[in-house]
């Protein structure tokens, strides 16, 4: 910042960023200077110096202390809290610097704080909102005046000091330096014998900070790739299988911290420095370990590591026949586990099958599940072969039902035949093992998309969740079963567990980025988390922040990023298109979209993943003056969707598509047939965030019309379910036709009101 001398520094857990910026706006407003770090996410050296500096230079440390600060034992937060405490020590008795602030009913005497801060006076700001006697004492202690002491509750016997200001506690103290030195032994006792962090766990933190090191709890391990030694990089699927199962045995282990697959795999192959690693996704030892497979026998060496102190031992090489797998899996877990826990004993690898040929075929297909879509049909061939050489192999046949449902579930083909068949294999699986986790996690998936029978998904989980410790992937369906049912605090708190137990999933965290921190209008924590996406992915754009800023700050603001990113797909083509049209810039836009008329026809038309790209198309084409490309896009999709509802495949995204495709070919009439249809339909429906998806659609299609009735009768019905438009109000072309209607222009006001009162997007 500019000017140091009249900064303060504005702390706060991840929770409180929206009361946090409440406070940073207020003051800001004022004209005071604040630092308000937003980029927890991204960690880093150089960002944690960043920080440390900040502290060491701000005039004035604020503190947000709440109930979230309360519930988190560990957390970045935390370390600057320590980093201010440990400032004052250096300051002059009477020197204004720390500034506590309460935003709910949190006790300042029960509040887990630096000792530092019960010396000066609290403030209570609830939820964050910032009173201008609040602005003006914080302009005052600036300027390096101050006001009087307050404690709670009230200290007759200690004097009253300025708020804000270190005491003199030596110089006042009544007690003995023994006392304190009795009492402080007895509380050390106290704690060794409660050990509170053995109770239930502190809720997630953030993304490992620079600090990830030193709040690593001490039974935290990370199993990085084993390296294949076969001298077959054909073999590669074979390793990764060996350590994919050794994680799962020490996962099953309850006093064991370990992340999931992909954040443990994602280094796999990159120059990161086993520090690096353990600060990523904090934890304090890390496995790593090398496989050679030579004709029939296996062998694993195996290595565990602690990066904070750069020390290593050697676990042992282990050595089995290919048909004893299980058990040499089985005696590597418990050579990590005895060395973690000192306990001889642990869960044994479960026996998966005794067919090595079944197996092996279920590693292979398990390799491809693992790249994504594009690779389900040769993995699902795999997963099959397995299961017919093995018709017992509970595991496989759970494979297999998710690859099948992953289609379902993505909304590409909801057709009653093969939720049937997903059916089916997931009976399998459970039949051959009836309390096999993964079974039981798909047939939850399975209730939640194709029966709503929420009751019973929850069932699933619950007892999924009782048979093994918590996993990402539950934690994952949890989080979106409540936020079917419409409960989102508890869909945010699962959502920020995942994020800690699999902090690298680039999946999970645009996910959850998307669908639940976005749904819950937190721009901030979705910005951090799709940036942390692109870093992730070295930097590749999708396009999902450049959507979010226009809806957040509009159009203008969107282009500077989508500058930034500037992607070369056509999605982010479209994407620049799109926002040149909002803003009135029709002959930059009409250039651009040149020449892409055959792309957007192969493209749109791949109903498999495009969407967007679909909607888009057929969006922008008609306003571009390209309406003989527009038909033919629309008559070519119009098929495609039409046949697929014919068998019974009636995703949300399709039946939106359909209503597109017969407003662009001039078939009003039965635009608006469908859409009364649907409008019926989606009030019936239980799953409260499909409603809202398909619902918001239908209020686009019926401004779309210039039908302004029904448009803001659905707008202001889901505004007040919290679904928010904001600036793409004022800008989405769908909008237009409506624009001048003074009920849709009072909406507009109210959400851009809402959207200005948000803190601004925080760019490197």
């Amino acid at each position: 910042m500019s000017d140091p001398a009249k900064a303060v520094f504005l702390s706060y857990a991840s929770q409180d960023s929206a009361a946090a910026a409440r406070i940073c706006e207020a003051l800001r407003a004022t004209g005071v200077e604040v630092w308000f770090d937003q980029s927890e996410l991204v960690g880093g050296d150089a960002w944690d110096r960043k920080i440390r500096g900040q502290i060491a230079s701000c005039t004035l440390f604020l503190p947000v202390i709440s109930a979230a600060t309360q519930a988190r034992r560990e957390g970045y937060f935390r370390v600057e809290w320590k980093l201010a405490a440990q400032r004052t020590h250096a300051m002059a008795d009477g020197t204004p610097f720390v500034l506590p602030v309460v935003i709910d009913a949190t006790r300042d005497a029960e509040a887990l704080v630096p000792d530092e801060f019960r010396a000066v006076q609290w403030t209570r700001l609830p939820g964050g909102e910032t009173n201008a006697a609040f602005c003006a004492r914080v302009k005052t202690l600036l300027g390096g005046g101050a006001v009087g002491r307050v404690l709670d509750p009230p200290s007759e016997s200690l004097p009253r000091e300025r708020a804000g200001q270190r005491p003199a506690l030596l110089q006042h103290s009544r007690v003995s330096a023994r006392v304190w030195t009795a009492i402080a032994l007895a509380a050390l006792v106290v704690v060794a014998l409660w050990q509170p962090w053995k109770g239930s766990p502190a809720p997630p933190s953030d993304f490992a900070s620079a600090a990830g090191l030193a709040k690593a709890d001490a039974k935290s391990v990370a199993v990085l790739p084993f390296k294949n030694l076969s001298g077959d990089k054909e073999q590669e699927y074979f390793s990764d299988g060996l350590t994919e199962e050794v994680l799962g045995a020490l996962r099953r282990e309850r006093d064991l911290t370990v992340p999931g697959n992909t954040s443990c795999f994602s280094f796999k192959g990159k120059n990161v420095s086993p520090t690096e690693i353990a600060r990523t996704l904090n934890v304090a030892r890390l496995v790593e370990g090398s496989v050679q497979r030579v004709g029939s026998r296996v062998r694993i060496r195996v290595t565990l590591s602690r990066p904070a102190d750069n020390s290593s031992e050697d676990l042992g090489t282990f050595t089995k026949e290919i048909i004893d797998i299980f058990a040499l899996q089985d005696e590597v877990a418990r050579a990590v586990v005895a060395k973690l826990t000192r306990r001889t004993t642990t869960a044994p690898v479960a026996v998966l099958t005794k067919n090595p040929e079944a197996y092996d075929a279920y590693l292979r297909g398990r390799a491809l599940q693992a790249r994504g879509i594009a690779s389900l049909p040769a993995a699902i061939k795999l997963l099959e072969q397995a299961v017919a050489l093995d018709r017992s192999f509970a595991r496989a046949w759970a494979a297999l039902a998710e690859a099948k449902f992953v289609r379902y579930a993505g909304n590409s083909d909801r057709s009653p035949q093969l939720a049937d068949e997903t059916r089916r294999l997931i009976d399998r699986a459970l039949d051959a093992q009836p309390n096999l986790p993964e079974a039981l996690i798909v047939r939850a998936n399975w209730e939640r998309h194709v029966k709503s029978d929420y009751a019973a998904a929850q069932r699933d989980l619950a007892r999924a969740e009782a048979l093994q410790p918590a996993t990402a992937e539950l934690r994952d369906n949890q989080a979106h079963l409540a936020r079917d049912l419409g409960r989102w605090d508890e869909a945010f708190r699962f959502s920020r567990e995942i994020l800690q137990l699999d902090p690298n999933n680039t999946q999970y965290v645009k996910v959850h980025a998307n669908q639940i921190f976005w749904r819950k209008g937190d721009y901030a924590e979705t910005d951090r988390l799709l940036t942390r996406v692109e870093t992730l992915r070295e930097n590749s754009s999708d396009g999902s922040r450049v959507d979010l800023r226009l809806i957040w700050r509009g159009p203008a603001a969107a282009l500077r990023l989508l500058d930034r990113v500037a992607p070369d797909s056509t999605n982010g083509k479209m994407q620049r298109v799109e926002l040149l049209l909002a803003m009135n810039r029709q002959q930059e836009a009409r250039a651009l979209a040149v020449g892409m008329e055959s792309d957007l026809i192969a493209v749109a038309t791949d109903l498999e993943g495009s969407f967007r790209l679909g909607v888009a198309s057929l969006n922008l084409l008609p306003a571009l003056g390209r309406d003989e490309t527009a038909r033919r896009l629309a008559e070519v999709m119009s098929a495609r969707v039409s046949k697929e509802l014919a068998r019974g495949n009636r995703a949300g995204g399709q039946l939106i598509l359909l209503v597109r495709t017969e407003i662009v070919l001039g078939h009003r009439d039965a635009a608006i047939a469908a859409l009364e249809q649907w409008r019926r339909e989606i009030q019936l429906m239980q799953n409260n965030y499909q409603r809202r998806f398909i619902g918001a659609h239908l209020a686009n299609l019926y401004a779309l019309l210039g039908k302004a009735d029904e448009a803001t009768t659905l707008l202001r019905e889901f505004m007040a379910d919290g679904l928010q438009w904001h600036y793409s109000l004022r800008f989405d072309l769908d909008f237009a036709p409506i624009r001048s209607d003074p009920r849709f222009q009072e909406l507009m006001r109210q959400q851009e009101a809402w959207a200005q009162a948000q803190p601004d997007p925080v760019d490197p």
